[in-house]
């Protein structure tokens, strides 16, 4: 009896082993599947899920993943184009932008339109076409480029480290600053391509309501070179010439970043611009020898 009860602890001991070895082997398969099955598994429990449990899964999801899921089934393209999805996606991207249009804001509200309007602010940040409305709205900040001269630097409030001029731009085509220079006008102009050339100078656009640069002139001091619109990480406008910078939001001189500095816009003012400032120092210099 003694020796049966050893045989048959012995063959329990056996079986234990055999069946902690399947079990191993089995959860070995299922790990080292080709992932079939384990969809298989997922879409069960996607199918069982509540809508309103998958709708807070997407809600920490990046827009592109809830892009490659919406395309999976019907269910997972509801949850993942949930509005309440992507309003929350709207408002985490914008509270650090300093311009996100009027119309995206209003259209994030209305039903399917978050998403659009998430896209579609996202397309306008490129943007570098400017509207009078746009123009006029802001309050700009603007200072010379140390290629205006000593000058012109010397007296700016924003190398003296103060914070930079303020200015507006009138609908009737007038600028107001805060301080002098209030003998200026502006108006819109756009790069002439010449097949030859390139960029071979700014066509007047002043009947039009939107412009991809703009000219401003002085009474006394005659036309400026022109300056380019450009679009900052923060979608805010900038406004870019070879000696003179605006900014649709404030600039200091102790935390100016390198897209508004002027190492940073260097590279961005094209030849046609140079070859305009070039044109007005001749042209000043003709008008100093003629008063002599």
């Amino acid at each position: 009896q003694t020796e049966m009860a050893r045989e048959g602890d012995h063959h329990t001991m056996q079986l234990r082993g055999r069946s902690r070895g399947t079990s191993c082997t089995l959860q070995r398969s299922i790990e080292q599947s080709s992932g079939a099955f384990k969809v298989a598994l997922d879409a069960v429990a996607l199918r069982r899920m509540p809508a309103e449990i998958l709708v807070h899964i997407f809600g920490f999801l990046e827009p592109a993943d809830l892009l490659m899921c919406s395309s999976v089934s019907t269910k997972l393209h509801a949850a993942a184009m949930e509005d309440t999805i992507w309003i929350k996606n709207c408002e985490a991207l914008w509270c650090t932008k300093r311009y996100v249009p009027k119309r995206f804001k209003e259209q994030k509200m209305h039903a399917r339109g978050a998403r659009i309007s998430y896209y579609g602010a996202l397309a306008d940040s490129r943007r570098c076409r400017i509207t009078t409305e746009e123009l006029c709205d802001f309050e700009w900040s603007f200072r010379f480029k140390r290629a205006a001269g000593r000058m012109w630097t010397a007296e700016d409030p924003f190398w003296k480290g103060e914070a930079a001029r303020t200015l507006k731009f009138r609908p009737e085509g007038f600028i107001h600053w805060n301080g002098s220079f209030n003998d200026m006008e502006w108006r819109f102009v756009d790069p002439q391509k010449d097949e030859d050339q390139g960029h071979a100078g700014a066509q007047d656009n002043s009947e039009t309501q939107s412009g991809t640069a703009i000219k401003t002139c002085h009474r006394l001091m005659g036309s400026f070179p022109s300056e380019v619109v450009l679009r900052h990480s923060s979608w805010g406008f900038i406004l870019n010439s070879p000696w003179v910078v605006y900014t649709s939001f404030p600039m200091f001189r102790e935390d100016i970043d390198r897209e508004v500095s002027d190492s940073g816009l260097r590279s961005s003012v094209a030849s046609w611009q140079w070859a305009e400032a070039e044109d007005y120092n001749q042209l000043q210099a003709g008008s100093d020898d003629e008063e002599d």
